[in-house]
């Protein structure tokens, strides 16, 4: 169980043939929440959107489903349904093609719930350069 102590949460979006993964580096605190791998089968869920805030869990436990490789399954941890009961400091939002992460967004969690931490005003850092809280988007939601 995770409420002991803070977590650190990863997501990542990106396009063909790039997974959608939200992931954690153990040896940094982070967690493994979420992962969508391209062409997978997504537990039910109608789209992205949908897997991401409907009450969908998608193999959860399974080892191969956590990992970054290219060939592996889409992923969704009972966390997310449950953000609101963790002490969440931070998310991160990493881009992976090949298994090999090519971007990342970091984004303030704290007082956050499933959908309001993905937006500019959170962001603490990035792997852009040109990407940070007074940055001008044409968007800054979970919903687009």
């Amino acid at each position: 169980m995770y409420t002991a102590r803070t977590l650190r949460f990863i997501l990542v979006v990106a396009t063909v043939p790039s997974f959608l993964v939200i992931f954690g580096y153990p040896n940094e605190g982070w967690t493994l929440v979420m992962k969508y791998a391209h062409g997978q089968d997504m537990g039910g869920a109608k789209n992205l959107l949908d897997l991401w805030t409907g009450n969908h869990t998608v193999n959860e436990g399974d080892e191969e489903a956590m990992s970054i490789a290219s060939d592996s399954k889409t992923y969704k941890s009972s966390i997310v349904d449950d953000w609101t009961n963790y002490s969440l400091s931070a998310v991160r939002v990493s881009f992976v093609t090949g298994g090999t992460e090519k971007a990342y967004v970091v984004f303030d969690a704290l007082g956050s719930n499933k959908t309001n931490w993905f937006n500019k005003y959170r962001i603490l850092y990035s792997s852009w350069n040109d990407l940070n809280s007074q940055s001008t988007t044409n968007y800054d939601s979970i919903y687009g």
